[in-house]
């Protein structure tokens, strides 16, 4: 009995042998997706090298006496201020119901930016282009689309505009706001101007999703105090589907032969700044699993209630804002 000239390949048992004891089933479906995906990324890159010009163009247009107040606004708007400035003064503000579900919100957001920026795999101007000026805050380890700071930065303010039903004017006092930190960080050389235009769009969708989803009745209902089982069903799913995304997206793209933490040795390589490179991935990663931890545990542990009455509020804003300004002067 003559053999067959070809060998055939066992069948393949999913679950219960690694990747490379299936190469027909599982790699065949891996091809197509890993060309898809470097296809999409090379084409978003495409897309940036045509953005280096207006990148040069707001460096050199810019007059020299707006560079630090741009440096100082797009440190301003960093996503750490919405941890470490905003939660802590809404629950000096006996908002402490507000603060819960904007660290919620918050929270997600920021993870969902770190893992965009995986899957995108999508350059920085200093990456591209060695005329881009760079600041010390320039050299930022991750990937660059969508724009983190632009991103937090509209997702903090839509949810608290929108949970104090802020006037029409003071949403377009906002959009000035939202462009001026789009241009400083185009101006620092950490994004292009698509990069940040995402983050606005992902940014407004999180804020303002987020805060009609946490107002709605349903969702008042589940974090009340009289379900305690579907409060800690709530909160503990939610932690657990972060962190099997966060697990599944690294594991998948490696997969796929794309590693998430190539980022940093493309930044070390590209960055000319004093201060090196800023803003380690599992850093950012940790950080934001920790405060989603951390904010699912309070809400879990003691029920979310009725905050300050608006007037208390207003009054305790009132001198809080003037502490801050003496502050800032001095």
């Amino acid at each position: 009995v003559r053999s067959p000239p070809f060998s055939v390949a066992p069948p393949c048992r999913p679950c219960l042998e690694p990747w490379s004891s299936c190469p027909y089933l599982l790699r065949a479906g891996a091809i197509p997706l890993q060309a898809m995906a470097g296809s999409a990324a090379g084409a978003v890159n495409a897309l940036h090298a045509l953005e280096v010009p207006l990148v040069l163009a707001v460096q050199r247009a810019t007059a020299p006496w707006l560079e630090a107040l741009l440096k100082m606004y797009t440190e301003w708007i960093h996503p750490g201020t919405a941890f470490t400035v905003v939660v802590p003064l809404l629950f000096g503000l006996s908002q402490r119901s507000l603060a819960v579900q904007f660290l919620l919100v918050v929270s997600i957001s920021d993870l969902a930016n770190l893992l965009l920026k995986w899957c995108i795999a999508a350059d920085r101007p200093y990456w591209v282009s060695e005329e881009v000026r760079q600041y010390p805050m320039t050299c930022e380890a991750g990937y660059g689309m969508p724009s983190g700071h632009v991103q937090a930065f509209t997702t903090v303010t839509y949810f608290l505009l929108l949970r104090f039903r802020a006037p029409r004017a003071v949403f377009g006092v906002h959009v000035l706001l939202v462009v001026t930190g789009a241009y400083s960080r185009i101006y620092t050389g950490a994004h292009f101007p698509s990069q940040t235009a995402a983050g606005w769009a992902i940014g407004a969708t999180f804020g303002l999703g987020g805060q009609r989803l946490l107002a709605s009745p349903a969702s008042a209902k589940w974090l009340s105090a009289e379900h305690r089982f579907r409060r800690y069903l709530l909160l503990g799913t939610l932690f657990a589907i972060s962190l099997a995304a966060v697990m599944a997206t690294y594991t998948t793209l490696l997969q796929f032969g794309r590693d998430p933490l190539a980022s940093l040795a493309r930044a070390r390589a590209g960055c000319t700044s004093s201060q090196g490179v800023v803003g380690l991935v599992l850093q950012s990663i940790g950080k934001t699993l920790g405060f989603l931890a951390g904010t699912c545990f309070v809400a879990a542990v003691a029920p979310l209630g009725a905050d300050a009455p608006a007037q208390l509020f207003r009054a305790r804003w009132l001198f809080a804002s003037a502490i801050a300004v003496v502050a800032f002067r001095r």
